[in-house]
């Protein structure tokens, strides 16, 4: 996974070793249609997080009180720079059909291969396990 430090420069922020048993097998079809989803930062998860401990917790006079949903959404949701700068990054690969979580902090496309691989940087392998004893 790819992140852009404070000078805006992408590094490597995660590498994933392939489990145990399972053997890289080929490239996939270029035109094969994969689902690619984008999580936002949510900077007010801290207080939904401290919300949901308080009317779980016997002890605060909050107990047993509930939040709406659309509290909860509230509370999830990512900034509006955020979604507004992943949506303009998609639309410059000529992705429309965005789909967003009913808090919009995260969002789902459909792309096939070859346009995830030119978006991420990355080259796409598939691989197939096998059960290890």
């Amino acid at each position: 996974m790819l992140s852009k430090n404070a000078d805006q420069h992408y590094r490597l922020k995660e590498s994933v070793t392939p489990p145990v048993g399972w053997v890289e097998h080929g490239s996939p079809d270029p035109n094969h249609i994969i689902h690619l989803r984008f999580a936002l930062p949510q900077p007010k998860f801290r207080l939904l997080e401290q919300n949901l401990y308080e009317i779980s917790d016997p002890s605060n006079e909050r107990y047993g009180q509930h939040m709406f949903k659309e509290e909860v959404e509230a509370l999830a949701a990512p900034d509006q720079e955020s979604i507004d700068v992943v949506k303009a990054w998609l639309t410059s690969y000529g992705i429309g059909d965005i789909r967003y979580s009913a808090a919009r902090d995260s969002l789902k496309v459909f792309v096939p291969v070859s346009k995830a691989e030119e978006m991420l940087n990355t080259v796409s392998s598939w691989f197939i396990g096998f059960p290890v004893n």
